[in-house]
């Protein structure tokens, strides 16, 4: 739905207001970047205020179509992919681990593991046995926020 809007937001904007130029001039510096990291695979990249990320999403790439037939990742997949972005020795010691079982509306969604480092957080969302939606790490004491 949102891809949709924005989608139909960017064809109502006149084609000059497309640029990357003329989107900063506008709207200011991105608050993201998505990369493809894998083929069909992205990692949606947050920045705080002072420009180093703070947080990455990482999910399949997003597509126009039934949520049921939606692509799903394998922890190995997502680890590999986590290791070259944030290697372990950049998280910090390990901490604690954990189950996320929360119940979100409509689709009951939020359940999943989560992995707790000195320097950062992982939170991997299951969609079943070794099928994810989506992970994403937080580096812990930085804010998000573009500007």
């Amino acid at each position: 739905m949102k891809v949709a809007l924005l989608v139909l937001l960017l064809t109502l904007l006149p084609v000059g207001a497309r640029t990357n130029d003329n989107l900063r001039k506008r709207y200011g510096a991105p608050v993201s970047h998505t990369y493809m990291v894998r083929p069909g695979i992205t990692a949606t990249v947050s920045f705080s205020k002072r420009g180093g990320a703070c947080k990455i999403l990482l999910e399949p790439e997003r597509r126009l179509m039934m949520e049921s037939s939606a692509p799903r990742l394998t922890l190995k997949q997502i680890n590999e992919i986590l290791d070259e972005l944030v290697p372990p020795s950049e998280r910090g010691a390990p901490g604690m681990a954990g189950f996320v079982n929360a119940r979100c509306l409509p689709d009951d969604d939020c359940w999943g593991t989560s992995a707790d480092f000195e320097r950062v957080h992982i939170y991997y969302n299951s969609a079943g046995k070794d099928e994810y939606r989506f992970a994403v790490l937080q580096w812990k004491g930085v804010a998000c926020g573009g500007g």
